[in-house]
């Protein structure tokens, strides 16, 4: 399988996480907006959002492109993290893995400083269309291995993918419980960056006599 285009947009930005008195910084090598990416990273997206299911003829085509394309993807990554510093890597849970393969560069990056995985212990649901609440997100995540956090600094959390934040700030609160100073910054790392698509406009089906001739019924 040939490797397809790619056009990487590496970019970082300080944001507010949806959890109160937490922020970080977050950087990623693409972006994903209103169903399109520069490279093969939109796999990750696409089946992330169930845009296409595993094992069927697309999702099979587009999974051979991102792992053809991994070893770049892992290598633009590498570069990304190089200015950030951290003493702890979490490594966050991922539903199909594929935050393994990014968490390993940062591994690669900082091999002496301690880690932690995350795992989900259980399938979260908020009802059709909704994404589950931080708080649900807390409860369903475990990690290992238990470390004491109040030790650290900076904590660096990497993910397959980073949009409106939950994840991230979920992991962020279970840590503080456990221990993790609150004024430890955090720094998210994430190959693709997932912005929201624009409202649509509504399509306005009015009409009056002047306009068309015709009154409304």
């Amino acid at each position: 399988m040939h490797s397809s285009p790619t056009t990487y947009c590496p970019a970082s930005e300080e944001l507010q996480l949806p959890l109160p008195t937490a922020s970080g910084t977050v950087v990623w090598i693409d972006s994903y907006r209103d169903g399109r990416a520069g490279t093969s990273l939109r796999y990750l997206q696409r089946l992330r959002s169930s845009e296409i299911a595993p094992n069927e003829i697309a999702e099979t085509a587009e999974r051979q492109a991102y792992e053809a394309d991994l070893p770049k993807h892992q290598q633009v990554f590498h570069k990304a993290l190089q200015t950030h510093p951290w003493d702890l890597l979490i490594e966050a849970p991922s539903g199909h893995g594929h935050a393994k393969a990014f968490a390993d560069v940062a591994r690669s990056v900082r091999p002496e400083v301690a880690e932690i995985v995350f795992r989900k212990t259980h399938a979260v649901s908020s009802g059709k269309g909704k994404r589950p609440s931080v708080e649900q997100l807390v409860a369903a995540f475990e990690y290992s291995p238990k470390l004491d956090l109040s030790r650290f600094c900076q904590v660096l959390i990497v993910d397959d993918v980073f949009a409106a934040g939950r994840t991230t700030a979920a992991i962020v609160l279970k840590l503080r419980i456990a221990g993790l100073n609150p004024k430890a910054g955090i720094f998210i790392a994430a190959p693709l960056r997932v912005f929201p698509s624009p409202p649509r406009a509504k399509l306005d089906l009015s009409f009056t006599e002047g306009q068309t001739g015709k009154t409304r019924p």
